[in-house]
């Protein structure tokens, strides 16, 4: 009979943890994706059509990521464009991270389902 220590075992995972999402979310606006991430949570709760936890928390991560990556591409591309708006950008990147975090959970099934219906109507679907 083999008897495991959960002591260590939450040890391993305490460290374990942090190394594996930084090395995951490695270059990502940290701010960015935990505003990514509570927004998204927010943003899941309020929608009826997830049905799966599964679904939720892949909804989730993905907006998080999202809104951890895009944000400062986003405001990159804006300070090339409008140079003079650098110091509302310090302000607004907070805001679009929360933006992207709420609205993707909404935004990207509503995308999918209408790249599925176009390639449904452009190949025929699986019939």
């Amino acid at each position: 009979m083999m008897v495991t220590n959960t002591t260590e075992q939450a040890v391993g995972l305490g460290i374990g943890l942090p190394i594996a999402l930084s090395a995951l979310f490695a270059g990502a606006d940290v701010p960015g994706l935990v505003l990514g991430l509570i927004t998204a949570t927010l943003a899941t709760f309020f929608l009826g059509s997830v049905n799966n936890r599964w679904k939720a928390g892949a909804g989730v991560l993905l907006a998080a990521l999202l809104a951890g990556f895009a944000a400062p591409v986003i405001a990159a591309g804006i300070l090339h464009q409008w140079p003079e708006w650098k110091p509302v950008m310090d302000l607004a990147h907070p805001l679009m991270s929360i933006l992207i975090g709420g609205s993707a959970p909404t935004i990207i099934p509503a995308l999918l389902t209408g790249l599925a219906r176009r390639a449904d109507r452009l190949g025929g679907g699986d019939k």
